[in-house]
């Protein structure tokens, strides 16, 4: 299923302005596998590929409605969803690109539970509360934290140098 999404981005890539045969392939692969989310996000890059940012930010705006209905075992595409969405709203036909997006996205990297915020994005959405700038600061700091331990760890058991903090 991995190779699919490399197919939808090739085919996006060599594919026409209408783009009619990419589209069908992506609808039925994800039509079979609604809950990947890297297909999801293929699709988005055959589309931004193909020249339709407005058409691939539709399909991330899906991916970002369907996330929060996932199971847990499906979530992992998740950071790829973000990715292409923050490289689509910086280097596409961004309406006025600004710092709202990478920050929304941020905060949906360790908040799940913000994706429908970040789906629902316009030119006017609310930046986020305080309370929830500084939850996700401490979720990023536990991150860290796990990361750095983990260095630490790795040596003693074989697995490379140790990373200063």
């Amino acid at each position: 299923l991995a190779g699919a999404g490399l197919v939808l981005e090739a085919a996006g890539v060599g594919a026409a302005p209408g783009g009619g045969d990419c589209k069908k392939l992506a609808k039925k692969l994800l039509k079979a596998h609604q809950g990947n989310l890297f297909l999801w996000a293929a699709y988005a890059s055959a589309e931004l590929a193909r020249g339709a940012p407005a058409e691939a930010r539709k399909v991330l705006h899906a991916a970002m409605q369907l996330f929060p209905s996932l199971a847990p075992a499906d979530r992992f595409g998740w950071p790829i969803v973000c990715r292409s969405y923050l490289e689509l709203e910086l280097t596409a036909d961004a309406p006025a690109p600004s710092l709202l997006a990478p920050l929304l996205v941020s905060i949906a990297l360790v908040d799940p539970s913000a994706a429908t915020a970040l789906a629902s994005t316009t030119s006017q959405a609310a930046m986020p509360t305080p309370t929830t700038l500084v939850k996700a600061r401490k979720a990023y700091e536990a991150l860290l934290t796990e990361v750095q331990a983990k260095a630490h760890q790795a040596p003693q058991e074989g697995h490379g140098p140790v990373v200063d903090p």
